[in-house]
């Protein structure tokens, strides 16, 4: 049991929460694969989500060379392997042994399907397009109030195009 008024580090609470995660053992989830990407060290990183959450998903290269057949962006799959925390950012992740395809992902069908209907309309067509001005006259932005995004946007939108106005819209970024 902790002592909840002796402080810790964030290192050492780190630790323990990666102890306590590790306890987990092996588990199989099911998704929908997003972001997948096999850098230069061979160790592929992806996104594995759902409707309902989103999780980090690593196979290092050794496991990736016995893979074989790695799935694609939207394809629906089952991962197996054990949860892990990553502690330079203080978040979990699945350290992937296995990845088996488990169907087309609804997610990936979904955004097809929109991008289909948006074509049928011309939203895509050419002649619709217009150039963007070399120096825009407003740009509107559309995220949470005091977001880090949102201090980075503005910050290089007023070193780029300084006599540009920023339009802010307060919006929720994450969950429903």
């Amino acid at each position: 049991m902790l002592d909840a008024d002796a402080p810790l580090s964030v290192g050492a609470l780190t630790a323990l929460i990666n102890d306590r995660v590790t306890d987990i053992g092996p588990v199989t989830v099911s998704g929908e694969l997003s972001r997948a990407e096999v850098y230069r060290s061979g160790h592929l990183y992806a996104t594995l989500k759902d409707a309902d959450a989103v999780l980090s998903v690593v196979m290092w290269r050794s496991t990736v060379v016995r893979q074989g057949r790695l799935p694609r962006e939207g394809d629906r799959v089952l991962v197996r392997g054990r949860l892990a925390v990553y502690a330079p950012r203080g978040q979990y992740q699945l350290v992937a042994n296995r990845i088996s395809p488990a169907g087309a992902g609804d997610l990936a069908a979904r955004f097809e399907a929109l991008k289909r209907r948006l074509e049928a309309e011309g939203l895509f067509a050419a002649e619709r397009k217009r150039p963007l001005p070399f120096c825009p006259h407003a740009v509107g932005l559309a995220t949470a109030p005091g977001s880090a995004a949102l201090a980075d946007m503005v910050d290089s939108l007023r070193t780029r195009f300084p006599s540009s106005r920023i339009v802010h819209a307060p919006c929720l970024v994450q969950g429903a």
